[in-house]
Parts: structure tokens; C-alpha cells; sequence
């Protein structure tokens, strides 16, 4: 729920706070909509509109007539913006949170004992069937330390892209190396 009265404090003039709680009012509903047309989350909706109300508010006293288009016009794109600002910062979080997991997880799957039970020759032996580029990612990955984000970054490679070559040439590797325990 918004705080009216928080913003409305914001407002010196007590007739001019009365206005905005009018125009408030009348809007919300828009407002709301706005926002969750962005955010797609009705509780994330309410905190961008408090957020945006609360920018309104303290430029309300500049505004000359709050009720003609542009005005409202102004109201809704600073609703808008708010709600697109915080979308991709959740966006860009959660975005983090899964690569990171995805990574860690990759890292735990690959690396699980199959490095250390291979010999030094027969791994670069079987390594030669791999690109010199996939073996580059390999070698940057599990003995320099370099994460997936920094190697595609590094090599301007998609991360989606290294992460299947990366899990490709594991699987690669895994077959040459039942091949040869047969």
C-alpha cells in the first residue's frame, strides 16, 4: 500500500498536497497498471509507483497545472521508467544468480574426479581431438582458475556458446577415455 501521506509531507503547500492526493486518486489504477505491465509482480508494482510518487512529489510544487495531459503524461512516464529501472535490476540479479549457479554447478559435474584420474599423457593426448580453441577454454577453465563468464569475455565468445562447447568437449573427453579403459 502507498504511503500517501509520507509523500503528501513531501508537498509544501497543504492545497497543493490535496491536489496531488486528487490526481493520486484518480490515476492509481494507471499507475498500477504501468507498472505491472513492466514488473509483472503485483507487490514489486506497488513499491515502483511508491517510488515513482515519491520523485513526483517532490517536483509537484514546480508543476503549474497537474491535471492537463502533459502533466499526467509526465506522472506516467516517471511511473514507466521506475518500473523498467527495477525490472532490469531484478532482471540483471536473478540473471547473476542463475549463471552463477549454472556455473558452479558445471564446475562440480566436469571436474569431479575425471581430471585427477586421467594421466597427464593420455589427457593431451585425447585433448588433440578437441579444437585448439575449445582446448584453450579447457586449460583457462580447470588449471588456470578462470571462470566462465571471464573466458567468454575474455575470448568474446557467447557465454551460452563456451558453456555447450565447454560441456561438449567433457563429454568428448569421458567417451575417449572409456574408449580407452576398453
Amino acid at each position: 500500500m502507498i504511503d500517501l501521506l509520507m509523500i503528501m509531507d513531501l508537498i509544501d503547500d497543504p492545497e497543493r498536497a490535496c491536489e496531488f492526493e486528487r490526481m493520486y486518486k484518480k490515476y492509481q489504477n494507471l499507475f498500477m497498471g504501468i507498472a505491472e505491465s513492466r514488473v509483472h509482480n503485483r507487490n514489486t508494482a506497488e513499491e515502483c509507483v511508491q517510488d515513482a510518487m515519491i520523485i513526483v512529489g517532490k517536483k509537484f510544487n514546480e508543476l503549474e497545472d497537474v491535471k492537463s495531459k502533459q502533466a499526467i503524461n509526465y506522472f506516467c512516464s516517471i511511473v514507466r521508467n521506475v518500473s523498467i529501472d527495477r525490472y532490469k535490476h531484478e532482471a540483471k540479479r536473478l540473471s547473476f544468480s542463475i549463471d552463477d549457479a549454472d556455473e558452479s554447478l558445471f564446475r562440480e559435474r566436469s571436474s569431479s574426479d575425471f581430471f585427477e584420474s586421467i594421466e597427464i599423457l593420455d589427457l593431451a593426448l585425447m585433448m588433440e581431438k578437441l579444437s585448439e580453441e575449445v582446448q584453450t577454454y579447457l586449460i583457462m577453465y580447470y588449471v588456470y582458475g578462470y571462470s566462465l563468464k571471464e573466458i567468454s569475455k575474455e575470448r568474446k565468445i557467447s557465454y551460452y556458446l563456451l558453456k555447450k562447447n565447454m560441456n561438449d568437449a567433457v563429454k568428448t573427453l569421458e567417451k575417449e577415455l572409456k574408449k580407452n579403459d576398453e
